[in-house]
């Protein structure tokens, strides 16, 4: 896949060869952070990424699960520093260098290696589209990275837009704090420069939550990311919520057109309020599972499609991945047995959908029926998710004025045919419009439960005055809708 160049008098920086990727993954060659790395290979690192006339470059350069650490990453930005020193100093030539960058499953990177590579993006120039300047994507998962890596990240982001449209940061430590700066930092971008970055991946990070997804949603909602995924974090209802209300602000915006495809991943994030089954007798627990993927996984690494994203993570059981290898491994998803789980005060996939409808009942639009713009895939699998949040979700597809939504909601305990209504997202498919009639059937009767209840609460009120006595009791019957989703018909 490379093609040769013998002709060095028009660029002198043009490399032999130009390859499609090099994957040097599972070699022990970078020290663990513990051990000096070989110093020819830091030297080898930084002439590759200064575009210094090095005999053959990859567009794709991996090192999963190498060991590599803080070290390695200060050469690689010293490479891109002085990339940026000799451009500034007049030179005209292109540089050829790796456009993607993978070393997940290095957790001796942590905090420090991230730093060091995102000060050097913050003066990276910007790729044009080939691998003849700065990074495209930035694959960290799996490395250790708290919040001040993401927060570094951030600051790269905000201060040079463009100097990665990728970024991967599954499967580490971050918390809130992280993600809101994140957020921050596609929104600062996005004003600064009309930049849109195309993914921002944060799955399995558990610290983050409701505040975190909202900052998120916030870059979304300004067509500033078009894919963020979150799965296996803490999101709950408010986080689903916001990611809804983003959509509603994003549809709105006169920049989407038919060819807008934006994506939501909550997968994984059980803000719903179906109890999770666990199969019956098995002989391994889902902890002892649990423990011994989280001790294999660092050296698995995601070569495997992905298999650190999948059970790198604390949550290992089943939320790591929301995805259908979780399922089959170890057979631990079953309906013979329940495991309590708390109930949730409001349901995501409701509020998600809630955000959807109340703006389409208070839409002014002028669309014509069937005409639809912005195209929306939404990832819920895994999420906990009852009958009424199914619904609910379908009369947020049939509903959506201004763009095509689709949602994934398998793995929740829900009927095959159902699973690809919601998937196709076809609004005049007789399935969705029955689910979707029967959530506003039910939001009516919600409507009627409360008002009864504001007349009844109203009554007594009155007649206490009238007695000379006040309404302070222990009786909350009057309080009580008297019935619950599952037993609405």
């Amino acid at each position: 896949d490379g093609r040769t160049s013998t002709d060095t008098s028009q660029d002198a920086t043009m490399p032999d060869f130009l390859i499609e990727e090099l994957d040097l993954s599972f070699n022990d060659i970078g020290g663990h952070g513990i051990h000096s790395p070989n110093v020819q290979l830091l030297d080898s690192a930084r002439r590759l990424f200064e575009g210094d006339g090095t005999a053959f470059v990859p567009r794709i350069l991996s090192l999963e699960n190498c060991g590599i650490g803080p070290a390695f990453c200060r050469s690689i930005g010293r490479g891109f520093l002085n990339a940026f020193e000799r451009k500034h100093n007049g030179a005209t030539n292109p540089s050829y260098r790796p456009s993607v960058l993978r070393i997940g499953g290095n957790d001796a990177i942590g905090d420090a290696g991230t730093v060091a590579l995102a000060a050097s993006l913050r003066m990276a120039m910007k790729n044009d589209g080939d691998n003849t300047n700065g990074l495209v994507e930035l694959d960290l998962s799996s490395c250790n990275v708290g919040d001040a890596g993401a927060e570094a990240l951030a600051l790269a982001l905000s201060s040079n837009p463009g100097c990665l449209i990728r970024l991967d940061l599954s499967n580490n430590k971050i918390s809130d704090a992280g993600a809101k700066a994140l957020g921050r930092a596609l929104v600062d971008a996005s004003h600064s420069s009309g930049a849109v970055f195309e993914q921002i991946i944060l799955d399995n990070n558990v610290g983050i939550g409701d505040d975190g997804a909202a900052a998120l949603a916030e870059a979304m909602a300004l067509g500033a990311v078009k894919i963020i995924s979150v799965r296996s974090c803490s999101v709950q209802a408010q986080g689903s919520a916001a990611f809804g209300k983003a959509l509603v602000s994003l549809a709105s915006r006169k920049q989407c057109d038919e060819s807008s495809h934006f994506h939501v991943d909550l997968s994984g994030n059980h803000f719903g309020t179906r109890k999770i089954k666990k199969k019956k007798g098995a002989r391994y627990s889902a902890s002892l599972i649990r423990d011994k993927a989280s001790t294999n996984i660092k050296f698995i690494g995601k070569t495997l499609k992905g298999a650190a994203k999948r059970f790198g993570s604390e949550t290992m059981g089943i939320t790591a991945d929301s995805d259908d290898d979780e399922e089959v491994m170890g057979g631990l998803i079953d309906d013979e047995e329940e495991t309590n789980v708390d109930k949730l005060q409001a349901c995501g996939g409701m509020s998600f959908a809630g955000e959807i409808l109340r703006s389409a009942l208070h839409s002014s639009s002028q669309k014509k029926e069937g005409t639809y713009s912005m195209k929306v895939s939404i990832g819920m699998r895994q999420c906990c998710l009852d009958d009424g949040a199914i619904d609910a979700l379908s009369a947020s597809i049939v509903g959506a004025k201004s763009c095509d939504v689709s949602v994934d909601v398998s793995m929740n305990s829900v009927e095959d045919n159902i699973v690809d209504a919601l998937k196709s997202a076809k609004k005049d498919s007789k399935l969705l419009v029955s689910m979707a009639q029967r959530h506003m059937d039910f939001l009516d009767r919600i409507a009627d439960a409360r008002q009864r209840q504001l007349e009844a609460a109203a009554a007594a009120g009155a007649r206490a005055q009238e007695l000379g006595g006040t309404f302070f009791d222990d009786d909350d019957d009057v309080y009580d809708v008297g019935f619950d989703y599952d037993d609405f018909d």
